[in-house]
């Protein structure tokens, strides 16, 4: 039986139940996060500690953050999660009966917190699919409206790829639907700023803290990502994961040696800071 903790207790997932009046189900008003569990470990909790309060104070969501990472902790013990993800869930809270329309009033927020068991995520390598959707919207944190993203990806599995490209209206490249992109060419690492739209993901953060030589990032567009010697993709699910084709402009790369040594850096540094606690 997993365990998921709801409004302030430990309960049984499937006795977890939101009303139909809850808001993030009506109008996704919330923010999540996902952390990566090694060894029963939350990896780099800092971060995405920050990444959610960021997101609950851009959108004026009220809720006390002090006791999450204790919560998840217990979570993880409670499930015996030796590998796999904590996802931390935010909602508004339910409309209360003076509420109107997307004016929230009396509601209350709330916190879920989930646990997964999976694998240690794999080196594999991945295509893209250059999405029809644009990138419009810059979010302080991950959103419980994300429409964008899966309507990228669903447009990404009908071309038979694995995730999508996303550019905003004056066709920057963005990130992907689910992580950020980052490319290498004469040994230059590669990176949209976070002035675009786009979220800021905590392995971006990481490949830039780890890696030696010279790093740029600004405004790119396909030519510039057309001509790179490597290309990959961060996020906590696949960690770093090569990118080896974008569709349907015909772009492939081979699996290179410097997206090889950095995905090795950020296993070292992963296993180090689980193995110490």
């Amino acid at each position: 039986m997993t365990l998921a903790y709801f409004k302030g207790e430990f309960l049984p997932e499937s006795q977890c139940h939101i009303s139909i009046h809850d808001r993030s189900f009506r109008f996704g008003d919330g923010v999540f996060d996902t952390c990566l569990v090694v060894s029963r470990q939350i990896y780099d909790f800092t971060r995405h500690k920050e990444r959610l309060e960021s997101g609950l104070n851009a959108y004026k969501i009220k809720l006390d953050t002090t006791n999450i990472e204790n919560i998840c902790h217990d979570l993880i013990k409670r499930n015996s999660l030796e590998n796999g993800y904590v996802r931390i869930i935010v909602s508004r809270g339910e409309n209360g009966l003076n509420a109107l329309g997307y004016l929230p009033k009396d509601s209350i927020p709330y916190l879920i917190i989930q646990t997964s068991a999976k694998p240690y995520p794999a080196f594999k390598e991945i295509s893209l699919f250059l999405s029809s959707h644009i990138a419009t919207t810059k979010p302080p944190s991950k959103t419980n409206n994300s429409l964008l993203y899966t309507l990228a990806m669903l447009e990404a599995s009908e071309q038979n790829c694995d995730n999508a490209l996303l550019l905003n209206k004056n066709s920057h490249i963005c990130e992907t639907a689910s992580g950020n992109i980052f490319w290498i060419k004469d040994e230059v690492l590669y990176t949209p700023s976070l002035d675009l739209e786009m979220v800021a993901g905590t392995m971006r953060e990481k490949v830039l803290e780890l890696c030696d030589g010279k790093k740029t990032e600004g405004h790119f567009t396909l030519h510039d990502l057309q001509n790179a010697d490597e290309v990959f993709m961060t996020n906590i699910a696949s960690i770093i994961a090569p990118i080896t084709a974008i569709n349907p402009i015909g772009s492939k790369w081979a699996v290179g040696k410097n997206t090889t040594v950095i995905r090795q850096k950020l296993d070292n540094a992963i296993i180090q800071s689980t193995s110490q606690k």
